[in-house]
């Protein structure tokens, strides 16, 4: 109904420059104006669910970044973590220690170990993801962190 709404009120206002002595009619031209002014919104609302989307995962980030502050590091030694980066399969366990430990770069790491950059990416994602997990279930363990 929105839609429609808009594709009349863009017919209205640009009625004007409608060339009545023109060869096609009138039904044909406010076809292509509703068409066009709803292909306009399309466009938009595409570009505001982007918008959206960017601004959700900045927010997801901001949540993850403001839930470190429940973390005890009392709660979870460093020879466990150590035990935990152990128990990722090897290659995901490579791509975590070159990225968060020595700071290489993703393309640095995809060169060294003969994998693609997005598989680099994936496998960095896929630790934290395990760690975070392992980390959480150790801390409800110990009775620290309750969800």
């Amino acid at each position: 109904m929105e839609l429609l709404n808009i594709g009349f009120y863009k017919i209205l206002t640009v009625l004007e420059k409608f060339d009545m002595n023109q060869s096609s009619s009138f039904l044909a031209w406010t076809k292509r104006v509703m068409i066009n002014s709803i292909i306009d919104e399309m466009r938009k609302n595409k570009k505001y669910k982007s918008q959206t989307k960017m601004l959700e995962e900045a927010e997801l980030q901001w949540q993850v970044e403001s839930k470190q502050d429940w973390f005890d590091s009392a709660a979870v030694s460093a020879e466990e973590i150590y035990q935990f980066i152990n128990e990722l399969p090897v290659l995901t366990a490579s791509v975590f220690n070159l990225h968060a430990i020595d700071g290489y770069k993703h393309n640095e790491i995809a060169e060294q170990l003969g994998i693609g950059l997005s598989a680099s990416k994936w496998h960095y994602a896929s630790a934290k993801k395990k760690l975070q997990t392992k980390i959480l279930a150790k801390m409800k363990t110990n009775k620290i962190y309750e969800k």
